[in-house]
């Protein structure tokens, strides 16, 4: 298995948490990939509290590619995660200080692990999150 095939990085953005980011994965042998639609596209978006996994072109699973992720890290948060959810469902997850800006601002990352649900990549997926009350740690 190749690690960075089954494990996503994400960075929850700017000071509103929005970010967009692309990946294009293909089999790395084929020369015309591009024109035979042979490719994958997954769109990740962060919004406020909300992270959207797509599929913009599917064409593309196999390989070292797997079907599922094995871990997703989210980086940047500006608040303690205290709740994350797939479709209303509690996760378990793990969530910790990463370190503090110029300001005193306190970053946070949060690492979801395969053990907790499998998030499939056939239909794309959503996770939203939930902040610890401001002040408490």
């Amino acid at each position: 298995k190749q690690w960075y095939q089954r494990r996503v990085a994400i960075t929850a953005g700017d000071a509103q948490g929005q970010v967009n980011s692309t990946r294009f994965f293909d089999d790395g042998e084929t020369s015309n990939a591009l024109t035979t639609n042979y490719y994958t596209l997954i769109r990740y978006a962060v919004s406020g509290t909300v992270l959207s996994v797509t599929l913009p072109h599917r064409g593309y699973i196999g390989g070292t590619m797997k079907n599922s992720y094995s871990k997703i890290f989210i980086y940047g948060l500006r608040h303690r995660v205290s709740t994350l959810k797939y479709h209303d469902r509690a996760l378990n997850m793990n969530c910790m200080e990463t370190g503090e800006d110029g300001d005193g601002q306190k970053y946070y990352k949060m690492i979801l692990s395969e053990s907790s649900v499998s998030l499939t990549l056939k239909d794309g997926f959503t996770l939203s999150w939930e902040y610890t009350a401001v002040g408490r740690k």
